[in-house]
């Protein structure tokens, strides 16, 4: 799954039409309506509500089978369950799962998981294996993001109200961990099939979880309550307030001032500061992700790729794809220096697709010192490769090859400091070496559509419309086997769009093999593809960096370093401090603060082009009841 990266900036008004009067109007009249969220009622001095902001968008409208950002992730760890949760090592936490055991045949080919008896939906529904085949097999052929763990599987069956069997087509070492998320087969089973990613399943969102999502509000405040139907322990928190942010520094001004509880998505350049500060608590933890600079693989004529149909009309494909160009650069850019003053040295310098997350489970390799793919910054090595290449490169200049500069853009988040950060050093590097970068921009969701710009052909079809972007992706708690997935030929959010068979044969047959050591082998193998014939020039493994005040609410439970975002057993297991105060400000009064000119920013985002709303799904009355 895509998360987003920690950081924020609010992007610059560009344009006289978004800094109008009419704009400005626009954006005071939106602070008016969203600058307080209405309290819980005080009947103690203890914390009722868990106050969380982030920066990033909340994408597909929080639908578990599309988005693929951090604010939905955590609605959905609090909302769906999948069939195993995780415990503070990574590990399968059957106590706090809906399945309570699991059994797997000697050829890896039969799981068969035995559910926890008495289950409801958070709308009374009774829940049942029906629900669990039900997502299991729709997930494949409707799902964008979840459908790659189900590669290998031939189906799901029931075979009591209490116990599904997951039958496979070959092994597959993702399956007990699998992110498919268990959803309402009485709800969805409404929703046509052409509309399954993208209608929105609020509100309320009906889940097995300990919360459903009462109001989603992706530019103000989404609301969590309780799930009175909820199997498992009984937590503390009344309401889940998650509060959109412009920018990352409002969100640390307003944790400061007690206005939050919380933070989804820390800044990296936080953690020395906040570690001085006696009521925050910051949390540093390992990730299973990396940041990468992604170029536009989809080449002319499909080249293999299931859902390419070619770059689009604006991409600079004999830049970005030229092999010369994007091998220059992977020795020209120097990663050591992004990580420490883009990344404040909070993470390791990436080596390739499997990160040092995954060191103590075995699957690590460290290529740094390998002569072909180490990529150490090497200027001159990286010029020598663009002569090879065929690249005329005069002295201070932009490098040619039959008339076509050495020139492309380069797409930066404004939700990210580091990748802004990191791109300003590569446009730099870059220019070095005799190779002309411009930088671009622009929201994770106007970045979104021109990476999965439809096709003019085939409406299931993308013709990417982008020539290179900084954004990451995260793998899974137990095995980093996702990570290959989301590169293969075949998988339907591919940002890349990048196609190369062995590459997919060697990580498909790592998924099957039962012999630890040959499995581990085989996904090097492809791992080495990736580095050589790949579209990704790897540059960070960052750490996640999450930030919670000390009073409160106590008694964090991190898993696997992390506070919350892991398992839903987390935020269950925490318990109240002192009130904090009773009206919560939350972004709109964040951007306010920041003057005339980010209420501008406010304005502009009321005009730009948004990804097309779909309306809620349509529930009977019946069933709409209800540490560092």
């Amino acid at each position: 799954m895509r998360h987003a990266g920690p950081g924020a900036s609010a992007p610059r008004c560009a344009s006289a039409r978004c800094c109008s009067p009419r704009a400005l109007l626009a954006a005071l009249a939106l602070l008016a309506v969203l600058v307080t969220v209405p309290a819980a009622s005080a009947k103690s001095d203890l914390s009722t509500d868990w106050r969380a902001g982030f920066t990033s968008d909340i994408d597909f409208n929080a639908n578990p089978f599309a988005a693929q950002l951090t604010p939905a992730y955590f609605m959905f760890t609090e909302v769906y369950d999948t069939l195993t949760s995780y415990d503070r090592n990574g590990n399968p936490d059957l106590a706090h799962s809906l399945a309570t055991s699991f059994d797997v045949s000697k050829d890896g080919k039969l799981y068969t998981f035995h559910l926890r008896h008495g289950v409801r939906w958070s709308d009374g529904v009774p829940f049942s294996a029906d629900d669990v085949v039900y997502s299991w097999n729709v997930a494949g052929p409707l799902s964008t993001v979840n459908a790659s763990y189900l590669d290998n599987v031939d189906k799901a069956i029931k075979v009591d109200n209490d116990t599904v069997q997951i039958k496979m087509k070959s092994g597959d070492a993702r399956i007990p961990s699998a992110y498919v998320f268990i959803v309402p087969e009485h709800v969805w089973t409404k929703v046509k099939k052409d509309k399954f990613t993208a209608v929105s399943p609020c509100c309320p969102v009906v889940g097995t979880g300990p919360f459903t999502v009462t109001k989603m509000d992706k530019k103000g405040t989404t609301i969590l309550l309780p799930n009175p139907y909820f199997y498992g322990p009984r937590g503390h928190i009344k309401r889940i307030l998650l509060i959109k942010y412009g920018e990352s520094d409002a969100m640390l001004r307003d944790i400061k001032l007690n206005q939050l509880d919380a933070v989804l998505e820390g800044d990296l350049k936080w953690v020395r500061p906040l570690r001085r500060d006696p009521s925050l608590q910051v949390w540093v933890a390992p990730t299973p992700q990396f940041d990468e600079l992604a170029f536009n693989d989809c080449r002319p004529g499909g080249n293999g790729q299931t859902y390419c149909d070619g770059p689009g009309k604006d991409v600079h494909v004999k830049v970005v794809q030229d092999q010369a160009v994007r091998d220059a650069l992977k020795w020209g850019i120097d990663r050591a220096n992004i990580l420490r003053t883009a990344y404040s040295s909070v993470g390791f310098v990436s080596g390739g697709i499997i990160g040092p997350y995954y060191r103590g489970k075995g699957y690590y390799k460290d290529w740094s010192k390998d002569p072909a793919v180490g990529y150490a910054y090497d200027p001159a090595k990286a010029r020598k490769i663009l002569a090879d290449g065929g690249w005329q490169c005069p002295s201070n200049g932009t490098c040619t090859k039959g008339g076509v500069k050495a020139e492309f853009t380069l797409a930066l988040r404004t939700a990210s400091t580091e990748a802004q950060s990191a791109g300003r050093r590569i446009a730099a590097w870059a220019r070095d070496i005799g190779i002309k970068v411009d930088l671009a921009f622009m929201t994770d969701e106007t970045l979104d559509n021109l990476i999965y710009a439809t096709s003019a052909k085939n409406k299931d079809h993308y013709q990417p419309n982008y020539d290179a972007f900084i954004w990451d992706w995260y793998g899974d708690v137990g095995t980093p086997d996702s990570l290959f997935s989301y590169q293969a030929c075949d998988y339907a959010s591919s940002d890349a769009l990048f196609c190369n068979k062995e590459f997919d044969r060697l990580a498909k047959q790592a998924l099957g093999e039962t012999d630890f050591k040959k499995r581990v082998d085989l996904l090097h193998q492809a791992e080495r593809i990736g580095l050589e014939k790949g579209p990704y020039i790897y540059l960070v493994h960052p750490n996640a960096v999450f930030v919670t005040r000390k009073d409160t609410w106590k008694n964090y439970y991190p898993d696997v370093g992390q506070p919350y975002e892991v398992s839903w057993y987390q935020l269950q297991a925490i318990t109240p401090g002192k009130r904090a105060s009773l009206s919560y400000t939350g972004a709109p009064l964040s951007l306010g603060l920041l003057g005339v000119g980010a209420i501008a920013v406010l304005g502009a985002s009321l005009w730009r082009r948004r990804r097309e709303e779909h309306g809620p799904l349509e529930v009977d009355a019946a069933t709409a009841g209800g540490g560092a």
